[in-house]
């Protein structure tokens, strides 16, 4: 498995050692120094066996046994562990209001200096950078420990979700029937609610020309301003940033 991040990459081999590469001025590397490594990959002590990992702007994330560790850039409380410090070696995720770990986690999603993580029980947390309530708990202030992402218009949370995307300053869910939610920065119209309105909670995507919603999706991707969608058919659905095309 391999992931790419800002100037740096990640990769778990077949012997199960991660690996990792390229710029390295906050520690993304996880090899406990700021040293670049241009010449050969260095291994990431005791990460061994890991079941995925992350590449964010300056930070890395990887899934072990359904918990998460994180290290690197923490300006905005990315890493998840409390506090604002930037660290070269992996630390533990902390819980909901710092109290335990996270556990459980089967897929994450890093943004802009944010991160979702996917629960296996289909719920979505997220922590760190959120001046455009990317973060989805109604909220625009940092968070240095994890957060649930609350439901649509501040009703209860969301659930019964299946896939989970992240990037500049938005995010992107995918619901377990088809249909596609949405929350965070919106200047360019990336949420898909047919508005250019931010939004701290999710709303739920719109269908082509406003008519009905986004329906039958089995998958999304996100880019800095603008979404994609895959649709069931193999009709593939965008919306957002588009001065380039």
């Amino acid at each position: 498995k391999i992931s790419g991040g800002y100037q740096y990459s990640c990769m778990i081999s077949e012997d199960g050692n991660l690996y990792t590469w390229g710029y390295n001025n906050y520690g993304q590397l996880g090899d406990n120094t700021i040293t670049r490594r241009f010449d050969k990959p260095v291994i990431v002590q005791n990460m061994n066996d890991s079941d995925s990992v992350y590449c964010g702007h300056n930070s890395t994330y990887v899934i072990r046994d359904g918990n998460v560790y994180a290290w690197g850039r923490n300006n905005h409380g990315q890493l998840g562990i409390g506090n604002l410090v930037d660290t070269g070696s992996p630390q533990k995720v902390l819980g909901v209001s710092g109290e335990g770990y996270l556990a459980n986690v089967i897929q994450l999603a890093p943004g802009n200096e944010f991160v979702l993580a996917l629960m296996n029980d289909g719920t979505v947390y997220s922590w760190g950078y959120n001046n455009y309530g990317q973060l989805g708990d109604l909220t625009v202030g940092n968070r240095t420990t994890p957060v649930r992402v609350k439901g649509v218009n501040n009703v209860g949370f969301l659930t019964d979700i299946i896939d989970i995307c992240a990037s500049g300053n938005h995010s992107i869910a995918l619901k377990r029937d088809g249909t596609v939610y949405a929350w965070g920065y919106n200047g360019y119209g990336q949420l898909g609610d047919s508005t250019t309105r931010t939004s701290g909670t999710p709303v739920q995507v719109r269908g082509v020309d406003n008519k009905g919603v986004l329906s039958d999706i089995v998958g999304i991707a996100c880019g800095g301003n603008f979404s994609v969608a895959l649709r069931n058919d193999g009709v593939v659905h965008a919306w957002g940033h588009n001065n380039y095309g």
